[in-house]
This record gives structure tokens, C-alpha cells and sequence, in this order.
């Protein structure tokens, strides 16, 4: 799938999803981890190379590729955190090098207490 695609499902998940990328150098040196799905789908959109979704064995995925962004929900594994979880790879990449991307609600959250504790402090001035 282009890359576009997965842009857009991060997008989807709102500007205040945070995630991180284990196993993939290219993106770990591009993009500081844990970033959020702004920074991380602006990043996507410049690269060209197809992207392969690993698509657990239980999944409710039934076709032949995907195509969109609703596609990748049926892709989508959780962790024992409730994060969201996709393993993925570039095409030009071996299995073996596939990697993790996974939400990262805890970064999500402390995000949100450090942009509402700067607008606090902002308004008390």
C-alpha cells in the first residue's frame, strides 16, 4: 500500500495520538520518536516505497489488499495497554525486517497535561 494510506488512518486517529516505531532505522532517524500522527503522516506522505501490513490470522480482513484507511482497522492488534499496534515493512524489505508501529497512550497523556499546564500558566499570567 503507499504510504499515503497509512498517513491517513494516523490522521484519523486524531492529532492527539501519540506513537512510536520500533525496528525501522529509516523512520527513527527521520522523525523523533514518540512523536505524534501529524508529525509521523506528514513524514509518510514524502516517502514513495510500498508499505506490506502484517494482517493478524484472526482478522476480519478479507481481501486481497489494502486500499484505504478503514482497510487498516482490520489490521489493527491491541496491547495488553489498550494501545494500538501494526506490524509493517517496506516492500524492498525482507520479513525479517518488518517493524512495530504502536500507540503510545502514555505519551498521549502526559501531552495533554503539559499543553493544558502551559495554557494554565499562559492565562494566569
Amino acid at each position: 500500500m503507499p504510504p499515503g494510506i497509512l498517513a491517513d488512518w494516523l490522521e484519523q486517529q486524531g492529532s492527539e495520538s501519540w506513537w512510536s516505531v520500533d525496528g525501522d532505522p529509516t523512520l527513527e532517524q527521520s522523525v523523533n520518536f514518540p512523536c505524534d500522527s501529524d508529525t509521523l503522516a506528514d513524514d509518510l506522505r514524502a516517502r514513495k516505497e510500498l508499505l506490506l501490513v502484517g494482517v493478524p490470522e484472526d482478522a476480519a480482513w478479507s481481501g486481497d489488499a489494502i486500499s484505504s484507511a478503514e482497510d487498516l482497522d482490520a489490521a489493527v492488534q491491541t496491547d495488553e495497554h489498550g494501545n494500538r499496534v501494526l506490524e509493517l515493512r517496506w516492500s524492498q524489505q525482507s520479513y525479517a525486517q518488518r517493524w512495530i508501529l504502536c500507540e503510545d497512550k502514555g505519551i498521549a497523556r502526559i501531552a495533554r497535561s503539559a499543553t493544558q499546564g502551559a495554557e494554565h500558566a499562559a492565562t494566569a499570567d
